[in-house]
């Protein structure tokens, strides 16, 4: 039993942190879809929804995280947030409320996060995930209204 209950401990002690380290809560009135990113991890992105009074979190500590995509009613392709904006660097833990980063996300924030994305520079992205971005921003700013990029969900998010 003690071995067992060791083995159940080992990945928090080796960790530091807690078992959600990360959490979002939405304070907000409206759904968002959100998804966090690192360099450590490469994996697609997969915007899950988050609705009023619910959260998004991660088991993995922040520091491991290089970018936050966001998407909104106003903002249909995600817009990239750097994690470290929001937490100190001194902690494992991070609570970072959807207010704040919605707060963030003024038209001239998300056209430089954009400009970021297809320049290469701002938070860390995989390369094909870049490309895409980059590629749907530049689509959407061309007037082409194709279905937002990584948002199958996206209509679902829209209904009241």
């Amino acid at each position: 039993m003690r071995k067992l209950r060791a083995l159940l401990l080992l990945p928090f002690l080796l960790t530091g942190c807690d078992d959600m380290p990360v959490i979002a809560p939405n304070d907000t009135n409206e759904s968002v879809l959100m998804d966090l990113h690192g360099r450590d991890f490469p994996t697609p992105v997969q915007l899950e929804k988050i609705t009023p009074g619910l959260y998004f979190g991660s088991r993995n500590c922040w520091k491991t995280h290089d970018a936050i995509f966001v998407a909104t009613r106003d903002h249909l392709d995600p817009v990239i947030l750097d994690p470290k904006d929001f937490c100190s660097p001194d902690d494992c833990d991070c609570e970072i409320p959807i207010s704040k980063i919605v707060k963030r996300m003024t038209p001239s924030f998300v056209l430089k996060s954009q400009q970021q994305v297809c320049a290469g520079t701002g938070p860390f992205l995989q390369p094909d995930i870049r490309t895409e971005l980059c590629t749907a921003y530049v689509a959407r700013a061309s007037g082409d209204k194709t279905p937002p990029l990584f948002s199958w969900e996206r209509h679902a998010m829209l209904d009241p």
